[in-house]
């Protein structure tokens, strides 16, 4: 299973985020395991977590409840807690491909920060319970997903085989016409054909004009500093929210969009209904601010944009509260408030020790 980067550059965030998770979201009246994977697919990480932890302590040897807090686990890189709910999930419900999936990743995220002594057994292990979740359901997306990320990385001495990483690309397209665009767009991004990419954007939304993940996809494509097609990366982002409004990801990239362009009102209306649509996912305020911040326009509000990010809990997976202190640090900074910026750099360092931007700035104010 693909797993997500740390916060970095906008188009390289959405695109990993894009392929994140793929499964049709179940109906509204589903039971309580089936909406946590509706959240799950949808990104709301502490809803589903909340939900699944209230639902294993009446059902603790439910397989669809221990899988999805596996999802959760992992989501939140708690990798060991992880494994544990996977390996149980699977002693329960031995033929439950998504039980398999769920470990699969794990062992997935635990191989790429393993060391080279631990990285050829790790990559074993996941590529035995992917391959089983295969064999159990022919029809699996995210298991074919890993693996073609695995094939098309791994050196041929450790399994790798892009050939075989091809195969699976084309393998989700014969199971869903758009996503196996988007598995061929990752596909060309990996082995390094990148002018092919927007084209499997262009050919999903053809295939799919509905399809959430690839309309943010060609969305953040336009968005690239390079690019700077605004207006098409705003066309596809509103239609992605309009498809989806409970995603974050549409209101983040208009957000961003609004934000370089200095769009005030725009910023402002999509940012309310953003808080409106997820309440628990305030990055959309955090992209902003910091489009603000490497624009050098309205400190004032970028400074606001940081602290509404900071007042909760963020969702995993994306930038983090001593990303978000880090980021007002400089924009304190820039606005002449040398003491306070130092101050959120040491809160920043507490929270994440190793965040050496953070380190770097810190020592820079100090003199």
């Amino acid at each position: 299973m693909i797993r997500l980067p740390h916060p970095g550059p906008l188009p390289v965030l959405i695109a990993a985020l894009t392929l994140a998770r793929v499964a049709i979201a179940p109906a509204a009246d589903a039971t309580p395991p089936r909406s946590a994977r509706a959240l799950i697919d949808h990104q709301h990480w502490k809803q589903a977590r909340a939900l699944l932890e209230a639902e294993q302590k009446e059902r603790p040897r439910d397989p669809t409840v221990l899988t999805g807090l596996c999802q959760v686990r992992l989501a939140f890189h708690d990798l060991d807690a992880a494994q544990k709910l996977g390996e149980q999930a699977i002693a329960i419900a031995p033929n439950d491909a998504e039980a398999h999936e769920a470990l699969s990743e794990v062992f997935g995220e635990r191989a790429s920060n393993a060391s080279m002594f631990k990285v050829m057994g790790l990559a074993g292990r996941f590529r035995k319970e992917a391959e089983t979740a295969l064999h159990l359901d022919p029809k699996q997306i995210d298991a074919r997903l890993g693996l073609m990320e695995f094939h098309v990385r791994a050196p041929g001495i450790a399994g790798g085989d892009k050939k075989k990483a091809l195969r699976y690309a084309q393998e989700v397209g014969e199971i869903d016409a758009s996503k196996g665009e988007l598995a061929l767009a990752r596909y060309c991004q990996e082995t390094g054909d990148t002018n092919a990419v927007e084209a499997h954007y262009r050919s999903a939304i053809e295939k799919d004009p509905n399809d959430v993940e690839a309309r943010v996809a060609l969305a953040s494509w336009c968005t690239a500093p390079w690019r700077q097609k605004w207006d098409e990366a705003e066309k596809n982002a509103r239609a992605a929210s309009e498809a989806e409004p409970d995603r974050a990801i549409p209101y983040l990239l208009l957000a961003s969009i609004y934000a370089h362009q200095q769009r005030w009102s725009d910023l402002d209306a999509v940012l309310s209904a953003a808080d409106a649509a997820c309440p628990d996912d305030r990055n959309p305020w955090y992209q902003s601010g910091r489009i603000l911040l490497l624009d050098g326009t309205d400190l004032p509000r970028a400074e606001k944009s940081f602290r509404r990010f900071l007042e909760i809990e963020p969702e995993p997976n994306g930038p983090t509260l001593a990303h978000g202190r880090w980021r007002l640090a400089l924009v304190l900074e820039k606005e002449g408030k040398r003491s306070e910026a130092v101050a959120e750099l040491e809160e920043a360092l507490k929270l994440k020790p190793d965040l050496d931007p953070a380190k770097k700035d810190l020592k820079r104010m100090k003199g």
